[in-house]
């Protein structure tokens, strides 16, 4: 189920029509909290007329949006508040684009993103196959090493072959697993330090 699929979807009706309470709104900056404001905008219109309406930084870019569409009601176009929810569904994806993070960085991020998107088992695999290219590499390194180390043993043979074909499995798998695990040790206890810990320089 996606986000927006939780989320009420509001119709003109219910903001309409003038309200008995008033409600002061003041709202404090900060970047997850400009992305909750709307949606209690939303729930409060539906009992409250919005009067006076102020905010910093993030809060303060909520109260314009909030103003807008209490004007709008004032003026008679209650789906203003409508139109604010359509600009709410909008606001997840926007802000993923905001955070970009450095060049080397940037499989640690698809990796965290791919394993947070599902609580299923399959997130894992999915995070894993962000470092494709190392896995191919480890998957290519050990099947060489155990077929070198089984026509060394036993010759080229087809007999010989096909009985070095599980270690030849066994080599891909390991490689594969030896090169996803030195990717990662270098990007946690080598790149992440030079970059003070931080996936996104902000530049």
């Amino acid at each position: 189920m996606t986000a927006e699929a939780q989320l009420a979807v509001h119709t003109a009706a219910e903001f309409a029509g003038p309200m008995a309470k008033e409600c002061d709104l003041v709202m404090k900056g900060g970047v997850t909290s400009g992305l909750v404001y709307p949606y209690a905008i939303l729930q409060l219109a539906q009992d409250y007329r919005l009067r006076s309406i102020g905010g910093t930084s993030a809060g303060a870019i909520a109260a314009a949006f909030a103003a807008a569409a209490e004007y709008g009601r004032q003026t008679g176009d209650p789906a203003a508040f409508v139109r604010l929810q359509s600009r709410c569904l909008e606001l997840p994806q926007l802000l993923e684009g905001l955070f970009q993070p450095s060049r080397p960085l940037a499989p640690v991020m698809c990796a965290l993103k791919a394993w947070s998107r599902t609580k299923h088992w399959s997130r894992w695999i999915g995070a894993a196959l962000v470092f494709w290219p190392s896995l191919a590499t480890g998957a290519i390194a050990g099947a060489l090493v155990m077929a070198a180390v089984a026509a060394g043993l036993g010759g080229v043979s087809p007999t010989a072959a096909r009985a070095a074909l599980p270690g030849v499995v066994v080599g891909t798998a390991l490689g594969s697993v030896i090169a996803l695990g030195l990717r990662v040790w270098r990007l946690v206890f080598k790149l992440l330090p030079a970059h003070h810990f931080g996936l996104c320089s902000g530049m």
